[in-house]
């Protein structure tokens, strides 16, 4: 039954342009600051080595490097960048069901000649396939800027792991989406209760980096599995941790897979 396929396309688009052109618009505007705040790095440092350790941990400033663009684009704007990206890839994922049960058609849906699997995979898809699209245009966006105003070389490499690494943590959401829009069927409840989700995770991941003693809460969060900060670093994804988000992946869809065909979803 495409028609359902096609049908997610087209219905996914406007907030994928939307999205997409909006995280762009902030992209480009932040990194033509860069110039200005490169030449005055000095000042900035020291500025930023006077902040208290938890204070620049929480903001991502402790291995802020005004004169490298990476560094500028990560702590400037890759934050805000990913928590919208994440936010969008989870009401994404809620939507799969829950606005079907509030348009009152999933009772229409069930009644066509097409098993409850294939309704799941044929909505599911068009979203990771946004959420994969949304992150490749926003590399294209975030290079070009980066071409336009560099100083300097940078590494393509570890920018292209970074939006590697957005692209799996909002695949994690979009499954995460899916698996509470069959555990609460009213879209106005699941809808809150995904952007709070996605606030409370980025907390999380926040409290993580403040201190060792709140290290273990990054367990609980997507955000710290493909933290582009250690991909900076680093210069590479760490395997087991994308070996960890597959995992939790597969068991969102299976469990939802499971869910859906065997409980009463009806209006």
């Amino acid at each position: 039954m495409m028609n359902l396929f096609k049908r997610e396309l087209r219905q996914g688009l406007t907030g994928f342009l939307v999205w997409s052109i909006t995280l762009g618009i902030l992209i480009f505007f932040t990194m033509s600051i860069f110039p200005s705040v490169s030449s005055s790095n000095i000042e900035l440092n020291q500025y930023i080595k006077s902040l208290p350790t938890s204070m620049a941990k929480a903001l991502s400033l402790n291995n802020l490097n005004m004169s490298d663009m990476l560094s500028f684009y990560n702590s400037c704007i890759g934050i805000y960048i990913i928590l919208c990206a994440a936010i969008y890839a989870m009401l994404f994922g809620t939507g799969i069901i829950s606005k079907e049960i509030n348009d009152k058609t999933v009772e229409f849906l069930q009644s066509k000649p097409i098993t409850r699997s294939s309704i799941i995979t044929q909505k599911l898809i068009p979203r990771i396939f946004y959420v994969i699209a949304l992150n490749m245009l926003l590399f294209l966006m975030t290079y070009f800027s980066f071409e336009h105003v560099k100083k300097s070389d940078y590494s393509i490499e570890k920018l292209l792991l970074i939006f590697i690494g957005y692209t799996i943590i909002e695949i994690t959401f979009v499954s995460l989406g899916l698996f509470l829009s069959l555990i609460i069927k009213n879209k106005k409840i699941s809808t809150n209760l995904s952007i709070w989700t996605v606030f409370g995770m980025y907390l999380l991941y926040i409290l993580a980096g403040i201190s060792d003693k709140f290290s273990y809460l990054k367990c609980f969060t997507p955000f710290k599995y493909a933290d582009a900060s250690d991909i900076i670093a680093d210069g590479k994804l760490k395997a087991v941790y994308i070996i960890i988000l597959t995992i939790v992946n597969m068991i969102l869809i299976g469990v939802s897979y499971i869910i859906y065909n065997h409980k009463d979803i009806s209006v």
